[in-house]
């Protein structure tokens, strides 16, 4: 009923919630998870990741504990295999990692794919600014509503 736009008090909510019935494969009752792929965003709303089936790819990298990190846009996205590396080392500590993602690098085509899928959803159903934890976009956002903005 969302899609279809949903009233609730004098509000109006029509939005396209991302997301997959996993119910049926969590029971057993089908073999595979509907769910092919994930983006990783930030509190900015800046895509990070996406991931597609064993292939994870980072745009952007944080750096440093999370209340204090500095967001790194690489020139190329950071390959990983999940499968063969799980917890997302080789690319730091393996000093074969660019001869194996240059090996890899097929990854961008089908991962441009999904990513293109996903911002044309934005198209019928823009994002919407969530709030934010920086005193400087709380005291824009209480700026504008005082000058009716």
């Amino acid at each position: 009923k969302l899609l279809d736009g949903h009233r609730a008090g004098d509000k109006t909510f029509r939005v396209h919630l991302d997301g997959y019935n996993l119910m049926p494969f969590l029971q057993g009752r089908v073999g595979e998870s509907p769910r092919e792929s994930i983006f990783y965003f930030d509190q900015a709303g800046g895509l990070n990741a996406v991931r597609v089936e064993d292939w994870k790819l980072h745009f952007t990298i944080l750096e440093g504990p999370i209340n204090e990190a500095v967001r790194i846009k690489r020139a190329w996205p950071v390959v990983i295999n999940l499968r063969a590396d799980p917890y997302e080392i080789m690319w730091e500590e393996s000093q074969r990692y660019m001869r194996w993602m240059a090996d890899n690098m097929w990854t961008f085509v089908p991962a441009q794919q999904y990513v293109a899928e996903f911002l044309a959803t934005f198209r019928e159903f823009p994002p919407v600014r969530g709030s934010s934890l920086s005193v400087d976009n709380v005291l824009q956002e209480l700026l504008q509503q005082g000058t009716g903005r």
